[in-house]
């Protein structure tokens, strides 16, 4: 339930457009649906429902779901991520950039753990990583 309302409470504080768009009420049609399906939860039928029915709002989506800054949340969508898609590592790039390093280390240090070279540089950008990001993109020492 927490989730929930942390997703609602990011929603409501969205910025609106004066002119709607397709991908603006296809992304509030995803959020009305998660509310009301309360059944509904992470997990496989949520992300499969999400691909199938609603990427075409990826931006406004996740611009929602990173809005609320709650580390479960944006680890959920981390797990859910497809890094085949660009879309989704450029989110993670620029959540990287904007992100509260402290509160967010987990999901900086699993990004880190990907080793993949995008994450790699935005991390190394960043300043004041805290210690157990910094330790995994350090080389390994040779004994």
């Amino acid at each position: 339930m927490h989730q929930r309302a942390a997703i609602m409470k990011a929603l409501s504080r969205a910025p609106r457009a004066r002119s709607s768009t397709s991908a603006r009420e296809k992304a509030q049609a995803f959020f009305d649906m998660v509310w009301e399906q309360r059944e509904i939860c992470w997990g496989p039928e949520l992300v499969a429902e999400f691909r199938r029915n609603y990427y075409d709002a990826f931006d406004e989506i996740i611009s929602v779901l990173f809005a609320t800054d709650d580390p479960l949340i944006i680890f959920q969508c981390l797990q859910n991520a497809d890094l085949s898609k660009p879309q989704e590592v450029q989110a993670l790039q620029q959540f990287i950039q904007d992100c509260n390093p402290e509160k967010h280390q987990v999901i900086l240090r699993a990004l880190a753990e990907t080793r993949r070279p995008e994450f790699v540089k935005a991390l190394k950008q960043r300043k004041q990583l805290p210690e157990s990001v910094r330790e995994v993109l350090a080389p390994a020492k040779k004994s």
